[in-house]
This record gives C-alpha cells, structure tokens and sequence, in this order.
C-alpha cells in the first residue's frame, strides 16, 4: 500500500522539482558554476562570488508564489541582498532598489555572470521555454 503525502510533503516536493527543473535549465546555460538546492531556492556560485534564486517571498505555499528574486552578496556587508524581482504571471522584470550596491563593486566579469543569470531565470518562465514544453506533456 502506498503511503499518502501530506500537503507539506506534496508542497515540497512540488519546490523540489521546480528548482531541480531550473537548475538544470541554468546549468545548461551558464556553464561552469557549483549548484545547492534549498527549500525555497537555488544556490549559484561563480568565481568565488554567491547569488541566489530564491522564490518564497509571501508564502512558502509552491502554488501562491508569483515572484522570483535573483540576489547577490553584497561585497562590503556581506548580506544578501535582491537585485532583481521577476513577476512570473506579468513576465516582468524589475531592477531592485538595492541593485547599485551591487552593479558599483562588482567587477565586470561578476556582472556578466549576473546578468546571464537574469535573463536565463527570464527565460526559463517563457511560454516556449523547455519548461513549459515539457510541463504540458
């Protein structure tokens, strides 16, 4: 007899699966960086430097999440901080009140990298994307 999931169990595994989906889809893109899952999100790093996908700003509920943030360490404070929001039903990208800190001391090659994250989470929520190709099959 099969054990029955609980809805935390079935909301978790449904967090799981979204970011092994999306990292996989950002590895292919990206290239060579070291990937950890979270519950609630995706740990990037690339030469030395730390970002963060992360997706439960509201609720920790898979099925209410509208948003994904994409955030960067702080070089001075060493604090994580957004510096993009992603609005998934809307597609719209924003810029972050706090993203100066990080475009002013963050090297050129750092921002590259941030900037290829960015449009490789953007587009993995396209409707053309190979997320959606293969969530509807």
């Amino acid at each position: 007899m099969e054990k029955q999931l609980t809805q935390r169990e079935i909301n978790d595994k449904k967090w799981h699966d979204h970011w092994e989906g999306m990292s996989s889809y950002i590895k292919g893109r990206l290239g060579d960086c070291l990937f950890v899952l979270d519950e609630h999100s995706i740990g990037i790093s690339k030469d030395r430097r730390c970002f963060q996908v992360y997706g439960a700003e509201e609720s920790f509920k898979f099925d209410d999440n509208t948003k994904v943030s994409i955030k960067a360490v702080n070089l001075k404070t060493r604090k994580v901080i957004k510096v993009y929001e992603y609005h998934i039903a809307k597609q719209e990208l924003k810029q972050c009140s706090q993203a100066h800190l990080i475009h002013k001391h963050y090297g050129e090659t750092s921002l590259q990298f941030l900037q290829d994250l960015r449009d490789a989470v953007v587009d993995y929520y396209k409707p053309n994307s190979i997320k959606f190709i293969t969530d509807n099959f």
